[in-house]
């Protein structure tokens, strides 16, 4: 199956650049389908590869409300636990 850039989705980040992807990752909090490497519409290609199941109104919204400068965010956001579930 697929995954799409879709809200609530974890992606690759990269430099735009074939096989640039490495440790850095973002959370998706718009439609971003136009991201997606099978989709052809864009240069930059971002693999999905987890989506968020519980948690998001409670994280995610405070994520996205921090002040940024250049898309980042002014302090440092640290992720301190996190349970992957597999199917």
């Amino acid at each position: 199956k697929t995954l799409s850039n879709v809200v609530g989705t974890l992606s690759m980040a990269n430099s735009g650049e074939p096989d640039t992807g490495g440790s850095q990752f973002f959370i998706n909090v718009h439609d971003n389908s136009k991201l997606d490497w099978f989709s052809g519409e864009s240069e930059s290609a971002h693999p999905v590869f987890g989506k968020i199941i519980k948690g998001y109104d409670d994280v995610i919204k405070k994520i996205e409300a921090v002040e940024t400068n250049m898309e980042q965010p002014v302090e440092p956001i640290q992720i301190k636990r996190v349970t992957v579930k597999v199917p």
